[in-house]
């Protein structure tokens, strides 16, 4: 993307910026990771999810409820990205292992 160095970045919520974890250029172990054959992109999002938050506010309701909302971010992402004149495709499987290790989480 145009004047961000290439790298994993994490969203930090608290602060509204973007945190470098890794630098690279990790776009081809991406589209490795995926489940079907696709070109590879300039840039991937990737959506991660911590359950033991609601949890422990929610109980058992809480993981309907994360699902919930990462549905409802995937959506308005695919709708601002067409407004934006930008091609987008959802993946909601992933070979996990490849991923997790490129984020640093298990």
């Amino acid at each position: 993307m145009p004047g961000l160095p290439d790298g994993v970045y994490n969203y930090c919520e608290a602060h509204s910026t973007l945190a470098r974890v890794r630098m690279g250029h990790f776009a081809h172990t991406v589209s490795g990771a995926l489940p079907l054959p696709s070109e590879s992109c300039e840039s991937y999002l990737i959506l991660t999810l911590r359950f033991w938050k609601n949890v422990f506010k929610y109980h058992s309701f809480g993981y309907q409820l994360m699902l919930q909302d990462a549905g409802a971010s995937a959506a308005t992402l695919s709708v601002a990205c067409r407004e934006l004149g930008l091609r987008d495709r959802l993946f909601p499987a992933f070979h996990e292992r490849e991923i997790g290790e490129l984020l640093g989480v298990a």
